[in-house]
Order: C-alpha cells, then sequence, then structure tokens
C-alpha cells in the first residue's frame, strides 16, 4: 500500500483559510461580516458552515434551499449568536437526507433587526453517493488517520474542522496515491470532521480522536 503523508496548515485554534470559502454577493449593505460560507456531502446529507465578525444591529440567518438554483424556498431560521465586534461566529447545519433528492443549491438571506435584508452567494452540493472515500480506522488514535479515496492527480484537498464546522487546518493529496495519511496533530481529542474536495464534488466524514 503506498501510503503518502498529508499535512494540514492552520493554527489549530480554527483560522478560516479553507480552500472552500465562498465570495458573498450582497443586494445591501451587510449587518457583518460574512469571512466564508460553504458546504459539503455528508452521507446522503449537506453539511452548510458559515463564519461571520463584526455582528452588529443583526437578527438572523435565513438558509434557502433550490433544487436547480433558481426557485429558492425557506429552509430554516438561525438566531444570531450575538455581538462578535472582537471574535468570530462559527455556524453549522445539517440537511438531513438532502442528497436523496439529487443535487442540491443553498443561500444565506441576511436579515437585520429592521428587517433589511441581504443574500450570500450560492453554494452548490452534488450528489456523490457512490465517491468511495473512507477513513481506515475510526476512532482514531495516534496523531494521524488513513484516508482511503480514489486515486489522486495532486489537485485534491481537505480541509478538517472541529465538532462546530469551525476549521483545524487544509491540506492537498498527492498525484498518484490512493492511500493518505493526515497528520492530526493540530487537532484537540473529540469529534471532528474530514471534508474532501476534487473540485467538483465533495464529501464529508466525521471521526472522533481518542
Amino acid at each position: 500500500m503506498n501510503t503518502q503523508l498529508a499535512t494540514l496548515t492552520g493554527s489549530g485554534s480554527g483560522p478560516y483559510n479553507s480552500y472552500y470559502e465562498a465570495a458573498v454577493v450582497a443586494t445591501g449593505v451587510l449587518p457583518l461580516t460574512l469571512i466564508g460560507f460553504d458546504g459539503s456531502a455528508y452521507i446522503q446529507s449537506c453539511l452548510l458552515r458559515w463564519k461571520t465578525e463584526n455582528e452588529s444591529n443583526f437578527s438572523h440567518f435565513e438558509l434557502e434551499y433550490s433544487p436547480d438554483a433558481d426557485d429558492f424556498e425557506f429552509l430554516a431560521r438561525i438566531q444570531a449568536k450575538g455581538n462578535n465586534t472582537v471574535s468570530t461566529n462559527d455556524y453549522l447545519y445539517e440537511d438531513r437526507d438532502r442528497l436523496l433528492q439529487g443535487n442540491a443549491y443553498y443561500r444565506l438571506k441576511i436579515v437585520d433587526n429592521d428587517g433589511k435584508y441581504s443574500y450570500s452567494s450560492v453554494v452548490a452540493i452534488h450528489n456523490n453517493l457512490r465517491l468511495p472515500i473512507r477513513i481506515r480506522t475510526n476512532p482514531v488514535t495516534g496523531g494521524s488517520l488513513v484516508l482511503y479515496h480514489p486515486l489522486s492527480n495532486g489537485t485534491e484537498k481537505i480541509m478538517v474542522t472541529n465538532s462546530a464546522g469551525r476549521c483545524i487546518g487544509v491540506g492537498r493529496l498527492h498525484a498518484g496515491v490512493q492511500y493518505t495519511q493526515v497528520d492530526l496533530s493540530l487537532c484537540a481529542r473529540g469529534v471532528h470532521f474530514l471534508i474532501y474536495s476534487d473540485g467538483k464534488y465533495t464529501q464529508t466524514l466525521k471521526f472522533i480522536i481518542q
């Protein structure tokens, strides 16, 4: 088995230096700074993550879903976590079993206390239930895990987050391998997510560090 080491870059405290950050397209003045908004497949579900700072006069998010990136419908209301003028807030939402219906598209409606609102950019998550990705041993011990994935061409990327969706570090796979050893030295014990992306499809795996 040819296994290559993938080292995560990041501070371990959760910098949002994600490969999956999405630019924000707004229809008005935002009552916050939306640092990133992204999503990935999680088995047959969709896992959405976003991060904010400078929340001011902000009420809530409304997460909207569309099957075709054209007609959007209300999915969920997520209340503001509170004033974060000197720090950041991380948000995580799981839309269960959505990929059983095909591809999924999401956007955030950002609503301030006066009822005014703006929209984020659209995040697309593709149905990839047959994408063969798995962690060989879970729970994980020894400071690293071994990821089995399709034969890589060197452009595939991974991101590891904590259970709240906060990015711990990102890395890139080596070309010509199907097994990658992922260094977890930046991670604390507990539940984490590993997000794999080949540029078109993403997949999320949950793992536990003992």
